[in-house]
């Protein structure tokens, strides 16, 4: 997979996506009440391990060794594929129905019989959860648009390997083997945030929700200890999304580096011509486009009698002088603008990184609104830099959504601290828990939802922009 596939299908998600959430946010908002998905957990009260840190999802530092973690991914990688083939029934449908399958009734010795298959692999997986650092060196910079990225997307199979290792221990009662095994999915999710391109961190939101799909069932047995402070030491956010955004926001500059050389200044309308011509050449292979270099230049001459006189005004209003931009040949002032109108646009949804989700909601949507309507504006350009701007929102939501299932998760072992303290009863609200800190809802930076209910109790928190998926609801019943 290269980024210029991963690219298209982000913005037909995005664009689109986005569009119909501004178009229909009030019915959105209306229909997104209590609407979020629902898990019933039954638990057992449970106090703090001694030590309290006793079982670990972060490798500490006592088990770190030096090197670079990227290289034992890619070998896990390398080795994954050929016992992929040797084994396709397992891979391809028994792994996804296991992970569903109720503990009692795993097929726990088949189950690990094809894991041993798998054991190279996760001791690979294993290293490099220990090493001290990740660098995996994408060739951004260089590539572009034209980075592959298919060793990223293997990674996704071998991980769900090790939530259905994480499974079977927790159906033997391996509460100690669980819990590392666990760890190593989750310091793969971390690393996956250590990219300058989106969907890679997307990939480590994935893989860090099929682990705490694990710790879901983990916490409901009766003997499970209590990981409260297990999870309480997970990185907040788990997921970067910082290098990504950064990333993504240089990539014309490195897929298309004749850009950089219109930057410097007025040049003449022979180089404009030739270093245009390599544009269309670029845009052209990276959007499988079917058309001809003579058909491009037909369609960026339309482009430049439809909007040349509001780019002149852009490049002007960017800081260039009137003299300079009057001095540049009309492919220099139509591409120059299209490269400004992305960082216009690119920064735009950008800067909200850089706020708290729950600050960051309803200037993000302006943000997009203003998006869409350039888009809808530009319709008819068809060599637009915006154009290809990822989803930014998507990664938003997704890295949102994985540190609330955390703090969920830590609020739920909370209460099991409590009911060990209370003869296992559950408090009447959550500001009766005063032993340990109960996690506010990193969405929406308020608390989160609970009530007692029907002998039991309901710990909640709403969809959040308008995605279903983006709320949880827990209805919880403590054994006596």
């Amino acid at each position: 997979m290269r980024i210029a596939s991963r690219w298209r299908t982000w913005f037909a998600i995005g664009v689109v996506g986005i569009a119909t959430s501004v178009a229909h946010s009030a019915a959105a908002a209306e229909g997104a009440r209590d609407e979020a998905p629902t898990v019933e957990l039954t638990l057992s009260p449970a106090g703090e391990p001694v030590p309290a840190l006793k079982y670990r999802l972060v490798p500490p530092l006592g088990e770190r060794t030096k090197g670079n973690a990227a290289l034992a991914y890619y070998r896990a990688v390398l080795q994954y594929e050929p016992f992929a083939r040797a084994s396709r029934k397992f891979v391809g449908q028994q792994l996804d129905q296991w992970l569903e399958t109720p503990l009692d009734k795993l097929p726990q010795s088949e189950i690990a019989a094809q894991l041993q298959r798998f054991e190279s692999i996760y001791k690979e997986l294993e290293r490099a959860a220990r090493r001290d650092r990740c660098e995996w060196e994408v060739p951004l910079e260089s590539d572009g648009i034209n980075t592959l990225l298919s060793e990223f997307q293997d990674l996704r199979r071998p991980a769900m390997v090790v939530a259905l290792r994480t499974r079977l221990q927790i159906a033997r009662g391996d509460f100690a083997g669980a819990c590392q095994t666990m760890s190593v999915n989750y310091q793969l999710s971390q690393n996956l945030g250590k990219t300058p391109i989106l969907i890679l961190s997307m990939i480590g939101c994935a893989v860090a929700h099929a682990t705490q799909t694990q710790v879901e069932t983990f916490v409901q047995q009766p003997n499970a200890p209590n990981l409260y402070w297990s999870l309480s030491e997970l990185p907040v956010p788990l997921v970067g999304l910082r290098s990504a955004v950064e990333g993504e926001v240089r990539l014309p500059e490195y897929s298309f580096p004749e850009i950089v050389e219109f930057l410097h200044g007025p040049v003449s309308r022979a180089e404009a011509a030739r270093l245009s011509d390599a544009l269309l050449k670029r845009w052209l292979g990276i959007n499988e486009a079917g058309d001809t270099l003579e058909g491009a230049r037909a369609k960026l001459a339309l482009t430049a009698v439809s909007h040349y006189t509001a780019d002149k005004a852009m490049l002007i209003e960017a800081g260039r002088s009137k003299d300079e931009v009057a001095a540049m040949p009309v492919d220099q002032v139509v591409w120059l603008a299209s490269y400004y109108r992305w960082q216009v646009s690119a920064h735009e949804l950008m800067k909200w990184s850089f706020v708290a989700p729950w600050q960051r909601s309803a200037g993000y949507e302006r943000s997009e609104q203003k998006f869409v309507r350039l888009v809808a504006d530009r319709h008819d350009a068809p060599f637009e830099f915006v154009n290809l701007l990822p989803a930014i929102g998507s990664g938003f939501n997704a890295i949102s959504r994985t540190d609330r299932e955390i703090a969920l998760l830590r609020t739920v072992e909370a209460l099991r601290l409590y009911a060990h303290a209370h003869q296992g009863e559950l408090p009447e609200s959550l500001d009766k828990v005063v032993d340990v800190p109960i996690p506010g809802d990193p969405v929406t930076g308020q608390a989160f939802r609970y009530r007692l209910h029907d002998g039991g109790a309901v710990l909640e928190t709403p969809p959040s922009f308008n995605e279903k998926w983006m709320g949880r609801r827990y209805v919880i019943r403590m054994r006596k």
